[in-house]
């Protein structure tokens, strides 16, 4: 990798799960605790890359946490959500990727769930599109 990719030999890398988030969340759904104070309340978990590919286990602890609380969740993976363009500083890509995920993560028979993300991509999207709405503004 360091000659290909330029990336030194030392790095610490993510680990990689072959089996994802999205596929233990199918294949295992945690009970609901049905006399939780949280009790018929719904979540939507979208997650993101990090928890999808490289560390399922936050996700699954999440769901385990909600459903003893009484939250019945559902998992998402869309798409990435563009952070690694966050970092390239491509704020274009960002919002894209961003709305492209929160219009995925919110379909009309979704609305009454609210989409809770291991990842601030769905705010930053929100604080992009402010920004550039009071850019414009500005310009006049």
């Amino acid at each position: 990798m360091e000659k290909m990719l330029g990336i030194d030999r030392r790095a610490a890398l993510p680990s990689f799960h072959g089996r994802t988030f999205l596929m233990r969340s199918k294949r295992s759904v945690p009970p609901v605790d049905y006399s939780a104070p949280a009790a018929g309340r719904e979540a939507v978990l979208c997650a993101t890359c990090f928890i999808n590919y490289n560390n399922p286990h936050i996700g699954e602890a999440t769901r385990a946490v909600l459903s003893r609380n009484g939250v019945e969740t559902e998992v998402l993976y869309p798409r990435c959500c563009g952070m690694p363009q966050l970092e390239q500083g491509d704020l274009a890509a960002v919002a894209r990727s961003a709305s492209e995920v929160a219009a995925v993560s919110r379909p009309p028979d979704r609305q009454r769930l609210r989409c809770r993300r291991a990842s601030p991509v769905l705010r930053i999207d929100a604080q992009i599109r402010m920004a550039t709405d009071r850019a414009r503004q500005l310009r006049g």
